[in-house]
């Protein structure tokens, strides 16, 4: 009778941590570097009058971030944005091409979980381009085919680790471009991307 209640408490113990380690989220496998780079896919969308002229379009992005603590990270991005003039407004042919090289800080919540709720605000500049001159205005003064302004964007998203070094992800941004050129046709844009991405942590 011991040996049967002895097995019966083992086998209880033993499926207990079973449990416990499968329940139990993957800790990241960070090296001493704590440097974590991404890969997004995803789409910008012309808000107001900067979606007056062009629709949305694909938009990749690469960037990274250091994570000093358990809360914040310098982080940087670089995205391309693909935009369609919208052809009742600027007839057809032509293209517009957006850049954005960003810097700043990536906050997060630090959680027992395999998710990580996270939020960032970044700056620096974008760059937008026609290879012709196009009726874009607010985006372009007339005649002009390129244009380049001081840019923020705030947003945040969810990452999902699948393995210590490996996440999924996705994020939801507002990008603002300020307009430099006053007495001109052009205008401060707005645009949201919606993303998602892969994540190397090292």
């Amino acid at each position: 009778m011991k040996r049967v209640t002895s097995a019966a408490l083992l086998f209880a113990a033993l499926s207990a941590a079973a449990s416990a380690h499968a329940q139990a989220p993957l800790a990241r496998n960070q090296t001493p570097e704590r440097v974590t780079v991404f890969a997004e896919v995803g789409g910008l969308f012309p808000v107001g009058r900067f979606g007056n002229v062009a629709d949305a379009g694909f938009a990749p992005s690469v960037g990274g971030y250091y994570q000093v603590n358990d809360f914040i990270a310098p982080a940087f991005r670089i995205g391309w944005a693909f935009l369609a003039p919208n052809r009742d407004v600027t007839g057809p042919g032509g293209s517009l091409d957006m850049l954005t090289a960003l810097l700043g800080l990536r906050f997060s919540l630090p959680v027992k979980s395999r998710v990580h709720p996270w939020a960032s605000i970044l700056g620096g500049i974008a760059h937008y381009a026609s290879y012709r001159a196009l009726p874009l205005e607010p985006v372009m003064a007339p005649g002009s085919s390129s244009r380049t302004d001081p840019a923020f964007t705030f947003g945040g998203g969810l990452d999902v680790d699948l393995h210590p070094n490996f996440s999924l992800g996705f994020d939801v941004h507002a990008l603002f471009s300020i307009s430099t050129e006053s007495g001109s046709s052009e205008r401060n844009l707005t645009a949201v991307s919606v993303g998602g991405m892969a994540l190397l942590h090292y």
